[in-house]
């Protein structure tokens, strides 16, 4: 695994992480099946789960964006 350092704003040293990392680390059981994460810029950032109020902010951006979407836009979920 060949893994960069880069200098963060805190001045502390991080290591980009590529998809590809991602996965052996999955495979090798560094990181968890299910384990809810996304990789940022690099970064391997822990996710909190959905709670209710992302729900309600997700419906409430899809019926925004549904009433300004022009008539031939076809939406699916």
């Amino acid at each position: 695994m060949n893994v960069p350092v880069t200098q963060a704003t805190d001045g502390y040293a991080r290591r980009v992480f590529t998809v590809r990392d991602v996965f052996g680390m999955l495979q090798a059981g560094i990181i968890k099946e299910g384990e809810k994460f996304e990789l940022i810029e690099g970064e391997i950032v822990p996710m909190s789960p959905k709670g209710n109020q992302h729900e309600v902010i997700k419906s409430a951006l899809t019926r925004i964006i549904a009433s300004n979407a022009p008539e031939d836009l076809r939406l699916g979920w």
